[in-house]
């Protein structure tokens, strides 16, 4: 199924709605170029998925209500790789178990 988000002119839904409300799998496309695959809760990302910017920098990895929340991997345009937890959109440092190592 395809939405058009009321509000965003240009963007775009397909995936899964419940009771009219982005819930499921799906992918979100804005009129920009930025992507985001994967999980929804309530209309947020919630669960894994992937946020792909314009510029080709993205997010892949775990989300709650909206955020980066949990492990993932941040790829900038420049080309760096962060790669560790996330608590509310801000990277909170690596994963515990490398940092032992």
């Amino acid at each position: 199924m395809q939405w058009y988000l009321d509000g965003v002119p240009g963007a775009r839904y397909q995936g899964t709605v419940h009771q009219g409300v982005i819930s499921g799998n799906g992918r979100l496309s804005l009129p920009d170029g930025a992507t985001y695959d994967g999980e929804w809760v309530n209309g947020k990302q919630h669960g894994r998925g992937t946020l792909t910017a314009p510029d080709g920098s993205s997010y892949a990895g775990e989300w709650k209500e909206g955020e980066p929340d949990g492990h993932g991997t941040m790829k900038r345009a420049s080309g760096e790789t962060v790669t560790g937890n996330w608590k509310q959109g801000s990277y909170v440092g690596p994963d515990e178990d490398k940092a032992q190592q």
